[in-house]
């Protein structure tokens, strides 16, 4: 080891130590194990179904199992070993998840990009990482991802293996088939592979931020993240998730939210995970009905398109208990509506370059469920801090920070050309950029992005509560607000709202209804824009620097900045 190898491992160490004290779990055990047990406990029981085509595909913890096996002793056979990097852009797909279980036997470090990234988010991570694996889907939703690599590699690092998902495979590329005729005991044993599983302290995943602040950053996290208990076992803690569940997945498995509440979770408890390559709002719905769905788990873009959509009422949704989210918070109006169709909602707090610090759990009052991101989770610690860096009086706002990094969600930079762990303090509190209070019950309640704050001639305006209250308009479906540039107070206030099917909101009647409900004068929108549908990050969440650059190119157009 050199002497940054050795900082990072002390660095590592004293913060697993602070975990534990605090009462985080010590992790033992990777995906494939609990995989292992569940296959043996419900062979014939369902792990996975998916929609990747016409007639959804259906494996068995048996099957599920004998897959993710082939693919283990595949990847030894080519080369593969522990602390080899894997990228890997597939969609919401069985391959996906079994695949990312193999990974886990064996300590291959997945590199996640999500199924919408092109080259512009690609190529420089394809470079500084030099994965040796490479698997993409042939096609999806007429994209050719075999055609952008292929010009990638002309400039960029081009991986020792590539697999492609579907027909159409090109010259160059192998079919992802390949990977799953092998069978152990062919060639390997059990005892040959348990060498190569990683331990608690290996690095384990390279996930990727959402990217709404720019090119999306890439954060290297461990085992004991991943496994040790700050994210899939919270969720069947807090949740009572067990192998009773069934799990329609309404987020992006490459991302944080998908990976916590739609693979660990799912994986560790034996439930059963429904997965959607492209999520479309009536194709859930009916899932939703047809397979008796229990727990709908996604980021809140999604709840809040499946409790807007007309034909809402027409499906029988008895089955559903629960929604899971995290990402961001689902809007009060959204959540009342849950509640009050009898399914309860656990909102969580968290960032992917540090971990999810604070969740609700279906034991909570209705008040706290809803307008509350919950309480710290075992072995995590936050605190609201002022602008100087004081810790904040009880139910005053500030920064969210948090001692995040405990749970082992280590960002080492050094180690595979990732941008650096910016935002952790001298006392290994991570910054979040978050404005938030804690209640005197230890709750927290999430403000805004400080990022996402406007200020308008000294006045602080959050969007989230404007937002919030937009959301109670009868003819509105959605709605993001931003700050715009203004000459005179620095920023005004913009509202970008997406009009309920068949109905139309004016200026006039947005401010009417928002005085209607006692809105300060100086919160009001100054400006309103009316669009189809608002625009996404990478990470599922909507995407204000968009809108923040539309307003202000029109703003120049009309000559008034």
């Amino acid at each position: 080891m050199d002497i940054e190898q050795i900082k990072r491992k002390l660095a590592f160490d004293s913060q697993v130590e602070k975990y534990l004290a605090a009462g985080g779990r010590r992790a033992t055990l990777v995906e494939w194990d609990f995989l292992n047990l569940h296959a043996q406990l419900r062979p014939d029981g369902e792990a996975l179904i998916d929609t990747w085509e016409a007639t959804p595909r259906r494996y068995t913890f048996r099957r599920t199992l004998e897959l993710c096996n082939s693919v283990v002793v595949s990847l030894i056979a080519i080369g593969m070993r522990k602390g080899d990097v894997a990228f890997v852009q597939l969609p919401n797909i069985a391959e996906l998840w079994y695949l990312r279980v193999a990974f886990s036997k064996i300590g291959i470090i997945e590199a996640r990009i999500g199924e919408n990234y092109r080259e512009k988010e690609i190529a420089e991570r394809l470079q500084a990482l030099k994965p040796r694996l490479l698997i993409i889907p042939s096609q999806f939703r007429g994209f050719d991802y075999p055609a952008m690599y292929l010009e990638m590699f002309r400039s960029a690092h081009e991986p020792e293996h590539v697999f492609a998902v579907g027909e159409g495979v090109p010259q160059g590329m192998r079919p992802f088939s390949d990977l799953t005729n092998k069978k152990l005991g062919e060639d390997y044993s059990w005892g040959d592979l348990d060498a190569l599983t990683p331990k608690p302290d290996e690095n384990y995943v390279i996930s990727f931020t959402g990217g709404t602040t720019g090119s999306p950053k890439s954060v290297l996290q461990s085992v004991f993240y991943a496994a040790g208990g700050a994210v899939g076992m919270q969720v069947i803690e807090n949740g009572d998730v067990s192998t009773h569940d069934r799990i329609l997945a309404l987020a992006p498995l490459a991302g944080g939210t998908g990976s916590n509440m739609c693979y660990y979770a799912p994986v560790y408890a034996g439930a059963s995970v429904l997965l959607m390559p492209r999520i479309d709002v009536e194709a859930a719905l009916r899932l939703t009905e047809q397979e008796k769905v229990t727990i709908w788990a996604g980021i809140p873009t999604y709840a809040v398109r499946l409790l807007a959509s007309p034909n809402l009422e027409r499906y029988n949704l008895k089955s559903v208990r629960l929604w899971i989210g995290s990402g961001a918070k689902l809007p009060v109006e959204f959540a009342e509506k849950l509640y009050d169709m009898g399914i309860k909602t656990m909102n969580a707090y968290g960032v992917v370059d540090g971990s999810i610090a604070c969740r609700t759990t279906i034991y909570d009052t209705r008040e706290k469920m809803i307008e509350t991101s919950g309480k710290p989770v075992r072995g995590l610690v936050i605190k609201i801090v002022d602008d100087c860096g004081n810790e904040a009086a009880c139910g005053q706002k500030g920064e969210i920070t948090g001692m995040s990094v405990r749970g082992g969600n280590i960002v080492d930079a050094e180690a595979c050309d990732i941008v650096p762990p910016d935002g952790v303090d001298e006392n290994g509190f991570f910054h979040t950029g978050d404005i938030g209070c804690v209640d005197e019950e230890g709750y927290l309640r999430v403000v805004d992005r400080k990022k996402d704050m406007i200020l308008r001639g000294g006045q602080n305006i959050f969007p989230s509560e404007i937002e919030g209250l937009l959301l109670k308009h009868p003819s509105i479906a959605a709605a993001a607000v931003v700050g715009m540039p203004d000459r005179e107070l620095g920023e005004r206030t913009c509202a970008y709202i997406v009009p309920k099917p068949g109905k139309d909101v004016s200026y006039e009647a947005m401010i009417t209804f928002l005085k209607g409900l006692h809105m300060a004068s100086y919160k009001l929108p100054e400006r309103l824009e009316t669009i189809a549908s608002l625009p996404l990050s990478h990470g599922g969440k909507y995407d204000k620097a968009l809108l923040k650059a539309d307003v202000a190119e029109k703003l120049k157009r009309e000559g008034k900045i």
